[in-house]
């Protein structure tokens, strides 16, 4: 795909959801929390309300959920067997803080969050391995990401980011 076809379906995208997305009472000048509160927001996962628990457990950045995965041996994939359920091997190595504090945080907050919400382990994984990611390659930062990716759309060098 070229990059004038990639461009007609971007813009496409941003002007159908632009009602759904200019409507969310956002602070839009902190990426971070917007990244984290609606991402993986689905019909059986409720990114805002987990957001608020990430806050009540010190675990509301990028950073700080990135490093939950630094010493694990993982695939990308989400893995059902080694991460679907509070009594998969990967949580109980959480729960004995095989995974720091951080981790040990996470656990007590999904126990939490199934009892209140319900869950999807699908969806924290992917909130697991993103952060992950983002803090390895893109120092944490999701706007420092976005602006990464623009530049190397637009076959930029860099821009300034602040």
């Amino acid at each position: 795909m070229n990059k004038k076809n990639i461009r007609k379906i971007l813009i496409n995208a941003i002007k159908v959801t632009e009602p759904t997305w200019t409507n969310f009472d956002e602070d839009w000048s902190n990426l971070e929390i917007v990244f984290l509160s609606r991402a993986y927001n689905r019909m059986d996962f409720d990114g805002n309300a987990f957001f608020k628990l990430l806050k009540e457990y010190h675990i509301n950045s990028i950073r700080k959920l990135g490093v939950i995965l630094d010493n694990v041996d993982f695939e990308k994939g989400y893995n059902r067997k080694f991460a679907g359920s509070l009594e998969s091997k990967f949580y109980q190595d959480m729960k004995k803080c095989k995974y720091g504090k951080e981790g040990k945080s996470f656990y007590n907050l999904v126990e939490k969050f199934i009892e209140v919400l319900g869950t999807s382990f699908r969806s924290l994984w992917w909130i697991l391995t993103t952060t992950n990611y983002l803090k390895n390659h893109y120092k944490g930062d999701f706007g420092y990401f976005l602006m990464s990716r623009y530049c190397q759309f637009k076959d930029m060098e860099s821009i300034s980011y602040e």
